[in-house]
């Protein structure tokens, strides 16, 4: 890829950023917004490091059957996409 191209790329990402922020300036809603959804992000990624890494899950998780930490994986996400279905009002105002 030619570095005039990388350059674009970062200069629109920059912009982007930037519009992102003045945004969040002025309604700190937005700030509230990008916290939950990382919060739900990383509640995510730590439900999929338990259910492929035994070794970094509770004690005796290597016990379990796969079954049993597939639906428990499948819980965790339902209550994500519960929790983030309260922020439908927010997102559609925000459009």
């Amino acid at each position: 890829m030619p570095t005039a191209k990388i350059r674009e790329i970062t200069r629109r990402a920059n912009e982007g950023i930037k519009e992102k922020v003045r945004q969040a300036r002025k309604d700190k809603r937005h700030v509230g917004l990008v916290v939950v959804e990382l919060v739900l992000t990383a509640f995510i990624l730590v439900s999929v490091l338990f259910l492929f890494d035994p070794s970094l899950s509770f004690p005796g998780a290597e016990k379990l059957p796969w079954q049993l930490k597939l639906f428990l994986f499948l819980c965790a996400l339902a209550i994500v996409v519960k929790l983030y279905s309260y922020t439908s009002d927010f997102r559609s105002a925000k459009k």
